[in-house]
């Protein structure tokens, strides 16, 4: 039992490699996209770059504080405390492991039947043609995941190329860490030809691993990882909580308009409706009621604006990659450019059915759409009560 929780390893495994996609030689419609307004511009009057640098520091410095001048009596603490919050949850650990060694067999064949699709198709430049197909499907159903697209375009602006720099650098803490665990348990101190990871204590082992993941990863590193993920995820939320406020704030707006023309004649015809002892409640009826309908129309006016914008930039999408894809194919030779007359064609015709076809449907997923497509209903709807919270 008390050896449960390190696998007996008869050859130390490799350490798991991510793989690295060399880079298109040209970047798919970066004139374009440079110059095209996005649904996250508004991020920058929010989170300028020396208020980001600002609280990348701070976040750092706080955090780079609390790794490096901690005592040893505070360290032996957080071990303690590590080790009962472990112990608590050794049943839902043990139950998380038979479920995933369960689920590799099941893994490792989608593994297998992904890559040999992937060859399959790799002659054929797939990563080049996929920002085509995301801008069809961005241009006829854009406006049911416009928090989503516009989650994406901030993260894009403002936190894209320092989260991948940073998760980098997590990854290569975690080789180190990986590489070390791999040498523990290995180890033979007392030379009988068991591991001392096998013989030892649950308790001694967890501080063991405990210790050996403190005294390998670069607490310095750590902490910059995190304040450059925390920021860009802030900058997203800053965003998204912007565009919000603007729709409320326009909404509140026309619901005071509406309530000069409206309350002249709904007040004394309610008040002939109520009785007397409730007509001090009727002015506070018809302002909240005017409210209520002017942000109604705001939010509508609002998803219809999504749906207009969501068409275009994905048409702008779809033609920029099958403008890239052209390039690459020998079978496929189109002369595509971002000025030319045949571009903004395929721009404006994919735009407008998109856009046609997202107001039929009347701004909702059709059948069976709906249903193939519900994980990314999940994600939007997390994501609007994220901001909303």
């Amino acid at each position: 039992m008390e050896a449960g929780l390190v696998q007996r390893k008869a050859q130390p495994e490799s350490t798991p490699e991510i793989k690295q996609h060399p880079k298109p030689e040209s970047e798919i419609g970066t004139k374009t996209l440079n110059r095209t307004p996005t649904a996250a511009g508004s991020v920058a009057s929010v989170l300028s770059s020396d208020s980001i640098a600002a609280l990348k520091g701070s976040m750092g410095s706080s955090l780079n504080r609390s790794f490096t001048t901690m005592s040893p009596k505070r360290k032996q603490e957080l071990v303690e405390s590590s080790v009962a919050l472990l112990q608590k949850a050794k049943p839902v650990v043990e139950m998380a492991k038979q479920a995933s060694t369960a689920a590799i067999p099941y893994l490792l064949i989608v593994q297998e039947y992904f890559f040999l699709a992937w060859a399959y198709v790799e002659p054929y430049h797939p990563e080049e043609f996929a920002p085509a197909l995301l801008g069809l499907f961005m241009a006829f159903f854009g406006s049911q995941f416009f928090t989503t697209f516009a989650a994406v375009e901030a993260y894009r602006v403002c936190g894209w190329q320092r989260t991948v720099d940073c998760l980098s650098a997590l990854y290569s803490d975690f080789r180190k860490v990986w590489k070390a665990n791999q040498e523990d348990d290995e180890e033979d101190a007392d030379g009988n030809g068991i591991s001392d990871v096998l013989e030892i204590p649950t308790r001694e082992l967890a501080l063991r691993k405990i210790n050996l993941v403190i005294t390998t990863v670069d607490p310095l590193k750590i902490a910059d990882a995190i304040s450059g993920i925390s920021v860009g995820f802030m900058g997203v939320l800053a965003s998204l909580r912007t565009q919000l406020a603007q729709t409320i704030t326009i909404g509140v707006t026309l619901g005071d308009i509406t309530r000069e023309f409206v309350e002249p004649i709904a007040e004394p015809v309610l008040n002939s409706i109520v009785p007397a002892a409730y007509q001090k409640w009727t002015p506070v009826v018809i302002i909240y009621g005017s409210k209520a309908v002017g942000v109604s129309v705001a939010w509508s006016l609002h998803r219809i604006i999504s749906a207009f914008y969501t068409a275009i930039r994905g048409a702008q999408l779809f033609a920029q990659g099958l403008a890239h894809y052209a390039d690459r194919s020998e079978a496929f030779q189109i002369p595509l450019e971002d000025d030319s007359s045949m571009f903004a064609g395929i721009v404006t015709g994919v735009a407008a059915i998109g856009f046609l076809t997202q107001v039929f449907y009347e701004l909702t997923l059709p059948f069976p759409f709906n249903i193939f497509l519900w994980p990314l209903s999940l994600i939007e709807y997390l994501l609007m009560w994220i901001v909303v919270a």
